[in-house]
């Protein structure tokens, strides 16, 4: 049987919406990522307690149970929706604009984690207890495995995730709504106050770049890039007593300039599945696996400014 949804239309699979499996996919990812590493906690504590919490060990805790268990049930979940055929005009990028997108990003993540940082500060002070950011802790992975982690590893598989698999099933039901989406879901992955809104914002640009290109190779050089930047070339300059605030104020102006003349020219595919006024937000977020995502990652991050 053809399950083909063709405009307007949804698809025919056993009545299910045109998200459902992109919720559970999602979900499966989180959920198992949490039992793993709950698991191997557990076991590591019972077996060497004086190890359980070794920066080596956290290390290859994150990148099995995130990386490799949690990413594998996720690839096999979201191919119960077959990728859509991609029909739009693809625009390759040379590498004056894939430089002036990586200060784009750059500057907006620090925009971005400048507000993020004020409004945390400002949330602590009124509790009267600082809240906790888990960036911090990456440093205290040996800087290989660091540079590992967030220049190879989570670059190739998060845009997998998030700009391949996730960003183009929602493609067809509108670009905007794709962004959004792939965005909203990509800051709820990080899991923690610290990160969500710079992810959100990056991962809008990286949605959009990938749109426009076709693929994700720029996306996952620019995310390397990106992440190169904050784990290893500003606590190095850092260490040669380079004022890097200001550097980060300077990238961040720069990044804003382009920000604007990027806003200018923002261009949208026609939507090819169109479904009812605001009846795609309200078919994604009505989706179980969704609601489900939603919830426990708003939780997770909640527990942050109790604990």
């Amino acid at each position: 049987m053809n399950n083909t949804a063709y405009a307007g239309q949804l698809p025919r699979r056993t009545g299910h919406g045109p998200f459902y499996w992109v919720g559970w996919a999602l979900l499966f990812h989180l959920l198992s990522s949490l039992v793993v590493q709950t698991v191997g906690l557990s076991i590591a504590t019972n077996i060497s307690p004086e190890n359980a919490y070794h920066p080596v060990y956290l290390w290859f805790l994150s990148v099995v149970s995130v990386y490799g268990v949690g990413f594998w049930l996720f690839c096999i979940t979201i191919r119960r929706t077959p990728l859509p055929i991609q029909r739009q005009a693809v625009h390759p990028m040379g590498v004056g604009q894939t430089f002036r997108a990586f200060i784009l990003a750059l500057g907006t993540m620090y925009l971005a984690n400048l507000i993020t940082v004020g409004v945390i500060a400002l949330i602590g002070y009124l509790r009267g207890a600082p809240i906790e950011n888990p960036v911090e802790t990456i440093t205290e992975y040996p800087a290989a495995l660091r540079l590992i982690l967030a220049c190879v590893i989570a670059p190739l598989v998060e845009e997998t995730i998030f700009r391949k698999h996730i960003l183009r099933r929602l493609r067809p039901y509108g670009d905007a709504f794709a962004m959004v989406m792939s965005a909203l879901a990509f800051a709820l992955f990080h899991g923690n106050p610290s990160q969500l809104l710079y992810t959100f914002a990056v991962g809008l640009i990286f949605g959009y770049i990938a749109l426009r290109t076709g693929g994700i190779h720029i996306t996952i050089l620019l995310h390397a890039a990106v992440n190169l930047v904050g784990t290893w070339l500003v606590p190095v300059l850092s260490e040669f007593g380079i004022f890097t605030g200001l550097l980060a104020f300077l990238v961040m102006i720069w990044g804003l300039v382009y920000l604007v003349a990027a806003c200018r020219k923002l261009r949208f595919a026609p939507t090819e599945r169109p479904l009812p006024h605001g009846g795609r937000y309200r078919r994604f977020f009505g989706t179980p696996g969704v609601i489900c995502y939603v919830i426990i990652s708003a939780l997770i991050i909640a527990t942050y400014f109790i604990v």
